[in-house]
């Protein structure tokens, strides 16, 4: 183990490991693929808050995403993108929203090659659309 680095198991989501300001692991989407998880948190473990939102992603993002897709929808028409099939979230993130724990599913559009969408959820409403993200 290097020098700093921090790794902890969870009951629900697993092997988390410290990496760049973030715990990191995996989460499965309803589709059965997992994909990268980075959480919000201090070095001595995830925030508490953030850690309780995370383990609701399996359980809850399939409910979820009928409103995730309408955002990522409404975001195309306004770039006027004519979209044929949504991506699939490529990485979750638990992020502070403006200072509150709120999840970021982040996506690889077909109408903006530069750059990621995100789209921000919190307690099951999507609470933002951001054209310009990166993942964690």
């Amino acid at each position: 183990m290097f020098r700093g680095q921090r790794t902890l198991e969870d009951p629900d989501l697993g092997r988390l490991t410290r990496s760049r300001g973030a715990w990191c692991g995996q989460v499965p989407l309803a589709d059965g693929i997992a994909v990268p998880l980075s959480i919000m948190g201090k070095r001595n473990g995830p925030d508490p808050e953030g850690l309780a939102m995370a383990t609701t992603i399996v359980d809850r993002a399939d409910t979820w995403r009928p409103s995730i897709e309408a955002a990522l929808l409404e975001h195309a028409t306004d770039a006027g993108a004519v979209v044929d099939e949504l991506p699939a979230p490529f990485y979750v993130a638990v992020i502070a929203l403006g200072g509150v724990p709120t999840i970021e599913f982040g996506f690889e559009v077909s109408w903006d090659d530069d750059h990621n969408v995100g789209v921000c959820v919190r307690d099951g409403v999507v609470v933002e659309v951001n054209g310009s993200v990166l993942e964690p």
